[in-house]
């Protein structure tokens, strides 16, 4: 009998519905003031774009196998809770930029010079090959084709689909 009454207070809590609790916007949070600068790329197979706010100011990437009523879903939760979410560091509140940037500390007198390059053991060339391929397949990493960060290195797509770096 006391398995029956804790399985029907669970029923009971369960069509409960949690209350929802929002952050109270002291200003507007979808300004177009400061929605931040879009230039749209080609984006990698599964993923689109999709818009948040008025006027579509603010842009996420999403899957593209959603449906419409799950992108409209989605797309309505995230704009619901788009101050808990955070859409830059800025809006990301209890975390300092300390944590989430990164700088280079040099001493006084010190300079930057550049490092020749280095050849790889060919067997270990193989290695890192396949390894590299892995994590391109698994979407882990992407190429990107206009960093400034590896300006000397050029991504070149191929006809047959493989990407040459």
């Amino acid at each position: 009998m006391g398995k029956m009454v804790a399985y029907m207070s669970l029923d009971r809590a369960v069509e409960k519905s949690p209350p929802e609790i929002l952050p109270a916007p002291a200003t507007n949070p979808w300004s177009e003031l400061k929605a931040p600068k879009v230039e749209l790329k080609t984006l990698s197979d599964g993923l689109r774009y999709a818009f948040l706010g008025p006027n579509s100011t603010y842009l996420v990437i999403i899957n593209a196998a959603l449906k419409k009523a799950e992108t409209a879903l989605l797309l309505c939760e995230l704009g619901k809770y788009r101050r808990a979410i955070g859409y830059s560091l800025d809006d990301i509140t209890g975390i300092s930029s300390d944590l989430c940037m990164h700088r280079l500390h040099l001493e006084d007198e010190s300079m930057t010079y550049i490092e020749h390059q280095r050849w790889l053991n060919p067997n270990l060339k193989d290695v890192v090959k396949k390894e590299r391929m892995k994590l391109l397949e698994a979407c882990i990493i992407y190429a990107i084709s206009d960093s400034t960060w590896v300006s000397p290195v050029h991504v070149v797509p191929k006809k047959s689909g493989v990407t040459v770096v």
